[in-house]
């Protein structure tokens, strides 16, 4: 067997088995090439797929992050009102349980005056 490989490869048909060698060999060569620039082509169009992709969270994020802050923001400044007005509320009943002490019954000339000011004051009969 390898006396006739050897036989046909150095015998009359020598130039046909060269011709077949280099024709496999640029067709090889160029098959390869063809998959590799096919390769390169896909993991390019991934590659920006994926750049946009980032791009578009980026911006998301960014917008999710200044939401947050505004919203931290209008938390704060909810919470100093909601001080402020625990103030005033407690200044009013302050005043009012000052001015409540302050009353005196006045006799037998207002009797639901009295009364109101003794339940106000906490001493119901």
């Amino acid at each position: 067997m390898f006396a006739a490989l050897l036989t046909y490869v150095t015998g009359p048909f020598r130039t046909i088995a060269i011709w077949i060698a280099v024709a496999t060999i640029v067709i090889g060569i160029a098959f390869t090439y063809l998959k590799v620039a096919e390769h390169n082509a896909a993991a390019q169009a991934t590659l920006e797929y994926n750049n946009e992709q980032l791009r578009m969270t980026m911006h998301q994020n960014q917008e999710f992050y200044k939401k947050n802050n505004d919203l931290a923001k209008q938390v704060e400044d909810l919470s100093k009102e909601v001080t402020d007005l625990n103030q005033t509320v407690q200044n009013v009943n302050d005043a009012t349980a000052a001015w409540i002490a302050s009353q005196k019954e006045q006799g037998k000339v207002d009797p639901f005056f009295n009364e109101l000011l003794n339940q106000m004051k906490g001493k119901s009969k």
